[in-house]
C-alpha cells in the first residue's frame, strides 16, 4: 500500500501518468533503439555479452506496454519495468570485459523517463535508487579503474542527477498546465472542461452499476445588477467569494464546478433529492452570510436527481435542475427548489401526451447537440484561419504567432528558474574534476552561463526573442562542448566519460521550442558531441567508437524525451487559453497577452485601445429560454464579434457574457469605429429567434502614455456602464483625461 501511495496518490495522478506515458512512448522507443545501437558498437571493446541485458530490458519493457491497458495498477507495472531496466544496466556493466565503467551513463536514460512521467516523490526515489545502484555496480565491476579514475563514476552520477532536475521541472510544468485546463482562473474552482470529464465518468458508472446522481445548479441572484451598478471588478470579486464559500462549506468530498458566468454545478453520486436539497440549503445559507464591499450576494439552487438503476442522463438532469432553479428565481430568489415538484406539475397538465412530449424533447436535444457541434466547428475553423493570417503578420519560423512566442518565453522563464539546481550540480562536478583535469575546461561553460543569464533578462524587450533564445541555446552548446574538448590539452589522462554532461541541457531546451527548432538544436548538439568526444581522446574514440556513440545517443534521448514532455505542456496550455464554448481566447490568455503587451508598448510608445463588451439582458435570455439557448447566443455573438476584427487583433471571453478586445497600435477614434461595427454585426440578425444586442465601452492610451491594463480597463468598464445606463445597444468612450473624475 505504501508503494502505491509513493507512485500515485489518486486517479488524477494515474491518468496523467498514463497520458504522459503515451505521449513519450514513441520518443522512448526511438531513444532505446539508439542506445542499443550504441551498446552494439561497444561489443569489440567490452564483449558481446553486454548486448544480452539491454535486449532483455527492451523485451520486458515492450511486454509491460502490452499489458498496460489491462493493468489495474499500471503505475506498479511501469515502476517494475524501471527497476528491471536499471538492474539489467547493472548486469551489463558487471559482465563487460575491459573498461566497463564507460557503460555507467546507461543509467541516465531510465531516470529521464521516470522524472518526466512519475510524480516528484516517485522520481526522487528512482534517482536515489539509481545513484546507489551505480555506486555499488562500479565498486563491484571494476574497482581498479574506479580507484585510478574516480570521476568515471562521479561524472555520470552527477550528470544523471543533474539531468533528472530539468526533466522533473518539465513534468511539474506539465502538471500545472494541465491543472489550468480544468481550473477556472477567476474563481479557483473547476471549470466546464472538468465537469464534462466528470459527467462522462458518472454516465459510464451509472450504466454498469446501480447508482443515481443528484445535481445541484446554483445561480448568483441579481448578478447582472451587481455588474451594471458596481462594475465588473466588483462582480469578479463576488464570483470569487461565492465560489470559495461554496468550496469551504462542502469540503473536499464534492468539487464545485463553474458552469458559466455566475452559475455553479455540484454532482452528488449516490445521493437522493432529499439530501441534495439539504446540502443546497446549507450552501445557500453560507453564501447569504457573505459581504463583498457594499454587496451582500445570495444564491438560488435547483436540484434534480436521476433514478437509481437507470442510466444517468446529464442533459436531462441538468435541464430539470435548470427549470427548478428558475422556478426558485420566480418565487423570490435566495431559495432552493427541487425538480420533482416541477416534473409532477408538468406530468399532471400533460398526462395524455407524455410520449409525444418525450419524443419532442429528444428531437430537441439532438438538434441542440448538432447546433453546438456546428457552432464549435465554425469557431474552430475561424480561429484556424485567423491564426494562419496572424502567422503571416507576426509569425516566424520558430514561432507561428504571438501566442506561441509567448508560450516559448514563459516556458523558458519557468524552466530556467527550476533547472538551476541541476545545472549547479553538473557545474560543481566539473569544478571538482578541474583539480585533476585542469581549470581551462571550466572557463567556457562559466562564460556561457553568464552570457545566457544576461541575454535572458532582456528577451521581453526584443521583437523576435525566439531567434535570440535559439541562438543562445546553440552558443551554450558550443561553449560546453569546447570546455570538454579542452580537457585534451590540459590533462595527460583525458576522461572521455565527461562527455555525458553534454546531455543535461537538452531536456529543458527541447521542451521549450517547437519540434522544428528541436530538430535543429539536437542535430547541432549531436555534431558537437561527436566533435568533443573525438577531441578529448582521438585514439580511444577511433578504436572504441561505442564510447563516442553512448554520449551521442544520450543527447538524442534527452532531446526526444524533453520535446515530447514539453509538447504536452504546450498542448495543454493551448487548451487552457481557449474558451471551449465559443472558441475565443479566455481570461488566462488575456493575462498573458497583457503582460507581453505592457513591455512592448512601453518600449515602442505605441497606442493601445481596449474595448469591453457585454450582452444586453442576457440574464433574461437564460431565465426565459434556458442555458442551452443562452449558449447558442454566446457562440453566435463570439462568431460575429471575431468577424469584425483584423487577423492580428485578439478578443477574449472573460466572463459569462463579457468580452474584451485588445487593439495594439489602434487609436481611440479607430477603436470607437470598430466597436460600432461590432455592435451592428451582433444586432443585425436574430440568434435562435431572439433579438440580441451588445453594449460596449472604449478607452485607450494616448501616444507616449504607458500601457497599464488595469487602468485602461477601468476606463473602458466605466464607459460600458455609461452605455448600459443610457439605454444599452450603444458604444460609449471615456477619454484618458476623465480618469481623475472617474476615480473621484
Amino acid at each position: 500500500m505504501r508503494l502505491r501511495i509513493v507512485l500515485v496518490r489518486d486517479d488524477q495522478e494515474r491518468a496523467r501518468l498514463l497520458d504522459m506515458g503515451r505521449r513519450v512512448r514513441r520518443s522512448e522507443l526511438i531513444a532505446a533503439a539508439g542506445l542499443v545501437v550504441a551498446i552494439a558498437l561497444c561489443v569489440p571493446s567490452l564483449g558481446p555479452q553486454i548486448l544480452v541485458p539491454p535486449l532483455c530490458a527492451v523485451a520486458a519493457f515492450l511486454a509491460a506496454l502490452t499489458r498496460l491497458p489491462y493493468a489495474r495498477r499500471p503505475e506498479v507495472l511501469l515502476a517494475g519495468a524501471f527497476v528491471f531496466t536499471q538492474a539489467m544496466n547493472a548486469v551489463a556493466v558487471l559482465v563487460a570485459s575491459g573498461p566497463s565503467l564507460y557503460l555507467l551513463p546507461l543509467f541516465m536514460f531510465p531516470v529521464l523517463l521516470v522524472s518526466a512521467v512519475f510524480p516528484a516523490r516517485a522520481a526522487a526515489a528512482g534517482v536515489l535508487f539509481t545513484a546507489l545502484l551505480m555506486i555499488a555496480t562500479a565498486m563491484i565491476a571494476n574497482p581498479s579503474m574506479l580507484s585510478a579514475a574516480p570521476f568515471a563514476l562521479i561524472y555520470p552520477a552527477a550528470a544523471m542527477i543533474a539531468a533528472a532536475v530539468p526533466a522533473a521541472a518539465v513534468r511539474e510544468l506539465d502538471v500545472k498546465t494541465r491543472a489550468s485546463v480544468v481550473v477556472d482562473q477567476l474563481t479557483g474552482v473547476l471549470n466546464r472542461s472538468a465537469l464534462e470529464s466528470r459527467v462522462a465518468e458518472l454516465e459510464h458508472q451509472s450504466s454498469v452499476a446501480d447508482r443515481h446522481v443528484t445535481l445541484l445548479l446554483g445561480d448568483v441572484d441579481h448578478f447582472k445588477v451587481i455588474n451594471d451598478v458596481h462594475g465588473h471588478g466588483v462582480g469578479d470579486a463576488v464570483l470569487h467569494a461565492v465560489a470559495q464559500q461554496l468550496g469551504e462549506t462542502i469540503g473536499t468530498a464534492y468539487p464545485v464546478y463553474r458552469h458559466g458566468g455566475e452559475e455553479f454545478v455540484l454532482l452528488l453520486p449516490d445521493h437522493g433529492a432529499e439530501s441534495g436539497v439539504t446540502l443546497a440549503d446549507q450552501l445557500r445559507r453560507a453564501v447569504s452570510q457573505l459581504r463583498v464591499g457594499e454587496v451582500k450576494p445570495t444564491i438560488s439552487f435547483g436540484v434534480a436527481s436521476s433514478v437509481a438503476g437507470e442510466h444517468f442522463d446529464y442533459r436531462a438532469t441538468f435541464s430539470a435542475a435548470d427549470q427548478a432553479l428558475y422556478q426558485a428565481k420566480r418565487a423570490g430568489r435566495n431559495r432552493v427548489q427541487v425538480a420533482d415538484a416541477v416534473q409532477r406539475h408538468g406530468s399532471a397538465t400533460a398526462a395524455g401526451t407524455g410520449a409525444r412530449v418525450l419524443a419532442l424533447e429528444r428531437r430537441h436535444q439532438r438538434s441542440t447537440r448538432t447546433a453546438e457541434r456546428t457552432s464549435a466547428q465554425i469557431a474552430l475553423k475561424r480561429r484556424q484561419v485567423r491564426l494562419a493570417d496572424q502567422h503571416a503578420q507576426t509569425g516566424t519560423w520558430l514561432a507561428r504567432d504571438d501566442v506561441e512566442r509567448g508560450h516559448i518565453l514563459e516556458l523558458n522563464r519557468r524552466l530556467h528558474a527550476s533547472n538551476r539546481p541541476g545545472y549547479l550540480i553538473g557545474f560543481a562536478a566539473i569544478v571538482a574534476g578541474a583539480f585533476v583535469y585542469g581549470w581551462i575546461c571550466v572557463v567556457p561553460p562559466a562564460l556561457a552561463a553568464v552570457i545566457y543569464n544576461v541575454v535572458e533578462g532582456r528577451l521581453d524587450r526584443m521583437r523576435r526573442p525566439e531567434y535570440v533564445l535559439g541562438g543562445m541555446w546553440l552558443l551554450t552548446q558550443t561553449f560546453n562542448a569546447t570546455g570538454i574538448a579542452f580537457v585534451h590539452f590540459s590533462s595527460p589522462r583525458p576522461p572521455l566519460f565527461c562527455a555525458c554532461f553534454l546531455s543535461i541541457m537538452f531536456v529543458g531546451s527541447s521542451a521549450v521550442f517547437p519540434r522544428r527548432g528541436v530538430l535543429v538544436g539536437v542535430g547541432f548538439g549531436l555534431v558537437l558531441t561527436i566533435f568533443a568526444t573525438t577531441a578529448i581522446d582521438p585514439w580511444l574514440a577511433l578504436h572504441n567508437p561505442g564510447f563516442v556513440a553512448l554520449p551521442v545517443a544520450l543527447v538524442g534521448a534527452a532531446g526526444l524525451i524533453g520535446s515530447a514532455a514539453g509538447r504536452s505542456a504546450l498542448d495543454h496550455r493551448d487548451a487552457a487559453v481557449v474558451d471551449r464554448l465559443t472558441g475565443m481566447l479566455n481570461r488566462l490568455a488575456l493575462l498573458a497577452r497583457v503582460s507581453e503587451l505592457a513591455h512592448h508598448a512601453t518600449a515602442t510608445g505605441q497606442e493601445v485601445s481596449v474595448i469591453v463588451a457585454d450582452l444586453d439582458h442576457f440574464k433574461m435570455v437564460n431565465d426565459t429560454h434556458g442555458h442551452t439557448v443562452g449558449d447558442r447566443v454566446l457562440q453566435e455573438t463570439a462568431h460575429r464579434l471575431c468577424g469584425c476584427l483584423r487577423a492580428f487583433d485578439a478578443a477574449y471571453r472573460v466572463g459569462g457574457e463579457e468580452f474584451v478586445i485588445l487593439l495594439p497600435g489602434v487609436s481611440g477614434e479607430a477603436a470607437l469605429r470598430l466597436a460600432e461595427r461590432v455592435r451592428a454585426a451582433v444586432g443585425e440578425d436574430p440568434v435562435a429567434g431572439l433579438k440580441v444586442t451588445l453594449s460596449l465601452g472604449v478607452s485607450g492610451t494616448e501616444p507616449g502614455e504607458p500601457f497599464e491594463y488595469q487602468r485602461i480597463f477601468r476606463r473602458a468598464d466605466a464607459a460600458l456602464y455609461q452605455a448600459k445606463q443610457t439605454g444599452r445597444n450603444r458604444v460609449c468612450r471615456v477619454e484618458p483625461q476623465a480618469e481623475r473624475a472617474l476615480a473621484a
